[in-house]
């Protein structure tokens, strides 16, 4: 006590405490209000299997991913749409599109409006097409053309629903498509 301390005295904590509420979460760290008490968390490490993908080493981004449980569904449905899109391509460049599926699934129905989720939708068309699911790839490309209706994607969209719906012979279908892009991207190719 007859030390001088450089630290300024603290607060005393009053009786009733806020509840914390994370203000900016971040792989590399987080910072967290509790009452007037700002914490702020040390930077962690990426995981192992993200170091691996931004490298392009997706077999050994995969095998790390399975062995760390990214793919397990507690881990999927605890994802945030960034990490689950970063997972995606992962499963899909290792060979393993059923993963791939499931987890760009999971980005559209948890983040519908988030700016991934017409990018997973438009992926997820076209490894449904790959696939040979023509009327999952069909409503895939029509989720990206309704979540994004003037976005980046929304001509291929359209285009690649319309071509779905003629490997389905579904000429009706094919023929209101056809109109909708005569009308929406009258100069388009």
């Amino acid at each position: 006590d007859a030390q001088k301390s450089d630290v300024a005295p603290q607060k005393e904590a009053s009786a009733t405490v806020a509840p914390r509420r994370r203000i900016l979460p971040s792989v590399r760290g987080e910072t967290e209000v509790l009452g007037e008490l700002v914490v702020e968390t040390l930077p962690s490490a990426p995981p192992a299997w993200l170091e691996f993908a931004d490298r392009g080493e997706y077999r050994p981004a995969f095998a790390a991913a399975l062995r760390g449980g990214e793919f397990e569904e507690g881990a999927i449905s605890s994802s945030s749409s960034e990490e689950l899109m970063a997972l995606a391509d992962v499963a899909r460049f290792a060979g393993r599109t059923g993963l791939a599926i499931r987890v760009l699934r999971e980005v559209t129905v948890r983040f519908e409006s988030d700016a991934n989720a017409p990018i997973a939708a438009m992926v997820l068309g076209n490894l449904l097409s790959q696939a040979g699911d023509t009327e999952g790839a069909s409503r895939a490309y029509a989720l990206n053309r309704r979540l994004s209706p003037s976005g980046d994607f929304a001509e291929d969209a359209l285009f690649r629903e319309f071509d779905m719906s003629i490997s389905a012979r579904d000429t009706e279908r094919a023929q209101q498509l056809l109109r909708q892009y005569e009308s929406l991207f009258s100069g388009g190719r």
